[in-house]
């Protein structure tokens, strides 16, 4: 099985199975540098200039501009149903960054925000 997921801007297809291989079963990947919390408020005005009820007409949305299947696939690994559904704009910002974090951590950074990479 295949998805799309959409971090900062960047389309990248996975297979389910690759991803289950690189989590090691659902372990959390260590940050790295620059901080979690400054890389994540870099992708966050990049992405929606710190606007959390952004909307993007492509079906974005958010601060960090989940699409719905993204959004719903982090929300269930990382043991939150209750956000399995719901729209990411309309989550709270608590909620939109702990999912933003949850990603992050889950399928680390990809080449779509080197500029927020850097020191």
């Amino acid at each position: 099985m295949v998805w799309e997921a959409r971090w900062g801007g960047l389309l990248a297809r996975l297979s389910l199975a690759a991803l289950g291989a690189r989590v090691g079963g659902g372990a959390v990947a260590a940050p790295e540098s620059p901080s979690t919390a400054a890389f994540l408020a870099c992708v966050r005005h990049r992405e929606s200039t710190d606007n959390y009820a952004a909307v993007n007409p492509h079906g974005y949305y958010g601060a960090y501009q989940f699409d719905q299947r993204t959004w719903n696939h982090t929300a269930a690994h990382a043991g939150r149903q209750d956000l399995v559904g719901i729209r990411p704009d309309r989550a709270s910002p608590a909620d939109q960054d702990a999912m933003a974090e949850a990603l992050l951590g889950w399928l680390g950074r990809t080449p779509g925000h080197d500029a927020c990479a850097r020191p």
